[in-house]
Order: C-alpha cells, then structure tokens, then sequence
C-alpha cells in the first residue's frame, strides 16, 4: 500500500533534538522512520553540516513542554483505511502515533546493502505461529499487557473487525492482501487466527501499515467512516488526538494507558503548510522546531545559502516511491 507525499530522496529540518518517536521514554521502533532531516536549536552549529546516513546520537529529552513540527500535507481524512486518507503525513501525523499494528518495518543495514523488515511490535507476545498445510494459517498471540486508552483489552475480535471492514467495506484504499483471508477466529480474546483462501507470503504488511488494528468495542455497529475521519479521541498507541484544527495544525497528547514506552511531552503539534516556501519561513523564523520538506532545487539553493542555524541530513533511504502512470489505453 502506497500513500501520496514525499517520495525518494529526501530532506529534513530539525531545530529540535527530539522527534514524535524519540519524544517517549525509550524507543520503540514502531514508527518508520524518516528518510532524512535537518536540524537546529539552540545548541546547533550555527552552520549548517550535512549527512547521508540516519543521525544515531540519541538526546535527552525532558519532561514536559510543547514541540511544535511542520507538516507539508494535511490528510483529507483520518479514516485510515479509507480512500480519502492517502496522504503519507496523514499516517505520519496521526496514524502511526495512535493505531496499534501486528508488525513495525525497521531499518537494517547488512552486507548486501539497505533492507527494509518487519518486526512483531509490542501488540504481540511474539513472532506469529505459521502453518502452511494444508492451507496457510497464522496465529497472533496478544501481548496482555496491550490496552486501548479506555483500558478495554486489545482482543482478537479487533482483528477480526478490522479485517472485515477491509474486505466487505465500501470507498476501501486498498483491500490487497485482506481479500486472501478466509476467515479469522476471534475464540479466545488474546488469540487471533488468521486462515488464509491460498498461501499469501506477505502477511507481515496486514493488520498494520498504515491501517492499523481498529477497536471493534468502539466502532462495531457504527459508521466507522462517520466516526473517525475528522479525528478520533482514543488510540492504542503511544499518542491520542487532542484536536484538529482543519488548514491549521492536529495536536496530540500522550496516552497514559499506552502498554510501551510513555510519551514525555506534553503535547506534539504539527502544523500544515500547503507550500514549500511557507514552510521554510516558518522553520527560519523558529515557528517550528523541524520541517521535512519535498527535495526540490529551490530547497537546496535556501540550504546552500546557509543562514541557517540547523543540521541537515540528505539520505536515498527510501521505503516509497513516486511515478507517473500512463494509460496508454486511452
């Protein structure tokens, strides 16, 4: 599944030390990571230094306080799995910060070169049990320690939910992958398992991704649509949505009954900006501490200008890409 925004190569500006994943205890690998970024603060180097690689200096970040990021797009809707929100920083924003997912994708680099992987995050107890006779089923244990922020448990049947709102529901973004699932036996609440039409080897991306696993006590019987797309108030991950101003900015709080690692600070603000050089002149004039703007020459020039009390990181680490599609049919 691909969202629009930000594709290959890419830029970012930092002013701050932290960002949305580091701003918790410890890190959880949950969130793909940006593929580059530029920073400032004050405790910068008043030039600007450049990278190709992810920075791996981790710093403190304390309690308490309000970071304030720039986001380029704004998502025409938070109904993750619905047409409407294909914005990349509509999952960026908002989604990965609230929806739990079987599976985070996590950077390793090895002798052959980049490599993208999947990683049971902390919603399972472990890796999932695979059987691939005679029809592929796998089995998801629950972490028991996994809460929505009402404190109801993260069950079985919110997979089961999730699956059948992929693949039976209307205006879908993308069913690929939900359409192969047979069934899903929500028996026992912290078991999920999953039995498949025909084998489908890339069942690591489902109930996860930029969809997520959705709270079946919450939605069931409802308009999930009506429901969740100008923002919802209760989340399974490390943040929940405290408002979302439309053209302004969202604003998130932390989810103090969030089962990984808790968010210090007291809010995380993103706010939009429909065009590049808006959003650099809200970056010089420290009105946000971070932006990561699209790799455009215009953006370099203002780099290569300097002026600029920020570190920048350049990287082709990319998981997405971006093209043109010709219907040559028509």
């Amino acid at each position: 599944m691909r969202r629009r925004g930000r594709r290959g190569s890419a830029i970012a500006l930092l002013l701050a030390s932290g960002l949305l994943a580091a701003a918790c205890t410890s890190g959880s690998g949950g969130n793909r990571a940006t593929t580059s970024s530029v920073s400032s603060s004050t405790t910068a180097p008043t030039s600007a230094s450049t990278s190709t690689t992810t920075p791996t200096t981790t710093v403190p970040v304390p309690a308490g306080g309000t970071v304030t990021l720039g986001a380029e797009q704004e998502p025409d809707c938070a109904d993750w799995i619905g047409t409407c929100a294909g914005s990349s920083w509509g999952a960026w924003t908002m989604g990965y910060q609230t929806m739990p997912r079987a599976f985070d994708v996590v950077h390793a680099d090895n002798a052959d070169g980049d490599e993208w992987r999947y990683r049971p995050s902390l919603l399972l107890a472990g890796e999932p049990v695979v059987v691939s006779a005679p029809k592929q089923v796998v089995t998801y244990t629950l972490a028991p320690t996994a809460v929505w922020s009402d404190g109801q448990p993260i069950t079985s049947t919110d997979f089961r939910y999730t699956w059948d709102q992929i693949r039976n529901g209307t205006d879908i973004y993308d069913r690929s992958g939900y359409v192969e699932i047979e069934s899903v036996d929500d028996s026992v609440p912290n078991v999920a398992v999953v039995t498949f039409r025909r084998p489908y080897a890339k069942w690591r991306g489902l109930f996860g991704g930029q969809f997520g696993v959705f709270p079946s006590h919450l939605l069931q019987g409802q308009d999930r649509h009506g429901a969740m797309k100008d923002g919802y108030t209760w989340s399974g991950g490390p943040w929940k949505i405290e408002k979302w101003e439309k053209g302004v900015a969202v604003t998130l709080v932390p989810n103090d009954e969030y089962f990984g690692p808790k968010a210090r600070l007291d809010r995380v603000v993103f706010r939009f900006f429909s065009d590049t050089a808006t959003e650099l002149a809200a970056f010089r004039q420290k009105e946000v501490l971070a932006i990561y703007p699209k790799p455009q020459v215009e953006v370099m020039d203002a780099l290569d200008a300097g002026g600029l009390d920020a570190t920048r990181i350049i990287t082709t680490r990319t998981a997405d890409y971006e093209a043109l599609w010709m219907n040559n049919a028509s």
